[in-house]
């Protein structure tokens, strides 16, 4: 709550200046950024953890860890998008542009539509750590689908997540994520629990960014 509070407080500084001139402003933009995601860390926050066993495994030997996911993907009237989740400190925030979106943050990345005459087919997710394509499934839902590079992994990672389509958001029923994506009036609310061996932050952060590309997308 305190995290939300500070976000808040932070747009509401920055409706006047980002009116102003966003070329001319992007590296003071970003500056503030650091600054504020480095206040908002400070804060201590202890992480929900619980362990799951399941039936007929040793509970000693083989223990599932999984970690609540409470996250919010928002916008505001400034034209400027914001990813939350407390218990992994996740924090990434993005404006768009010409249907560019450009992501700062817990992921420095930009999202381009995947065929400019068609933008709500898709979008092409692409940084110094991810590149992955979120593309349009039967029904509403997307694939999620490419590579991205953590700090504790020497090789790219794989990622393929299926967003299926339910009444008002998506859910998301992969190993070691379960996920409910509920639409709201300015995004989404994302809530379920994460196995950490199968996805964190970095991961969420992915998840956060395609959602802010479809559910933002001019149409």
């Amino acid at each position: 709550m305190k995290k939300t509070l500070l976000f808040i407080a932070w747009l509401s500084l920055m409706v006047v200046p980002y009116r102003g001139a966003i070329a001319a402003e992007a590296l003071s933009f970003e500056s503030q950024l650091l600054e504020v995601h480095k206040t908002i860390l400070s804060q201590a926050v202890t992480p929900h953890k619980e362990i799951y066993s399941q039936p007929g495994r040793t509970p000693s030997s083989e223990v599932d860890w999984l970690t609540s996911v409470a996250m919010t993907v928002g916008g505001s009237q400034t034209g400027i998008f914001y990813i939350t989740e407390d218990n992994l400190e996740l924090m990434v925030l993005a404006d768009m542009m010409n249907n560019i979106f450009k992501f700062y943050g817990d992921l420095k990345a930009t999202a381009e539509p995947l065929y400019p005459t068609d933008i709500a087919y898709g979008y092409h997710l692409k940084g110094p750590d991810v590149d992955v394509k979120i593309e349009r499934w039967e029904s509403g839902g997307y694939l999620i689908r490419g590579t991205y590079t953590r700090a504790d992994k020497e090789k790219p990672i794989f990622i393929s997540i299926l967003l299926l389509s339910i009444d008002g958001g998506w859910k998301i029923l992969e190993k070691g994520i379960s996920l409910r994506i509920q639409r709201t009036t300015n995004g989404a609310n994302i809530d379920g629990d994460i196995n950490l061996a199968a996805g964190g932050k970095r991961e969420m952060a992915i998840l956060g960014s395609c959602l802010v590309a479809v559910i933002h997308s001019p149409r």
